[in-house]
């Protein structure tokens, strides 16, 4: 074999692996009981009790997961410090989606118990196809995904320099705003 093709050639997984991945834990759970009682390993009184607790154990961790997932989601809203961009993910959302995505990153920021909930900026910046030249469309999303990221830079400098509350400018400023160059 010649470098060439060795470079290019993907390994894959056996397809056994990836079906093996996709069945759910509780047909696990299920199949492996039901061979144990066709073998006459365990009686089935013993393993319709076990299958019973299985699942109640599988949803356990199922309802644990989620809720520390929950809780991710939430502190993630708790310990937002800066402005919001909410930007259009495509070129087919509009302003009226846009909206409704500031107005839920409102109300979740009020919900986490932010204390600065009231004052972080929320931006709307919908995609509108019609501010570039009809020559540009096919480079439209392109542009606007750029003038998005410096409308974020630009937003984040006001709220800086102007109604970034004292106690989180420092924060804000390590986290957020780009570290200073400094001259050699």
């Amino acid at each position: 074999m010649d470098n060439s093709s060795a470079n290019t050639e993907v390994e894959t997984t056996p397809k056994a692996l990836e079906y093996i991945t996709t069945v759910p834990p509780i047909g696990w759970l299920i199949g492996g009981l039901l061979g144990l009682m066709a073998f006459g390993a365990i009686p089935p009184s013993v393993g319709i009790f076990m299958g019973i607790a299985g699942f109640w154990f599988i949803r356990h961790l199922d309802a644990q997961r989620a809720l520390e997932m929950a809780k991710a989601r939430a502190a993630s809203y708790c310990n937002t410090i800066g402005p919001v961009m909410v930007c259009s993910t495509s070129p087919d959302e509009g302003v009226e989606s846009i909206r409704k995505r500031a107005e839920a990153w409102r109300e979740s920021l009020r919900l986490s118990g932010n204390p600065y909930w009231d004052k972080i900026p929320i931006v709307e910046f919908p995609y509108s196809p019609m501010l570039f030249d009809t020559l540009q469309l096919s480079a439209g999303w392109n542009i606007y995904l750029h003038l998005s990221d410096a409308r974020r830079h630009a937003e984040n400098m006001k709220w800086y320099e102007g109604k970034c509350p004292n106690d989180l400018k420092g924060l804000f400023a390590s986290a957020v705003l780009p570290v200073p160059k400094m001259e050699t």
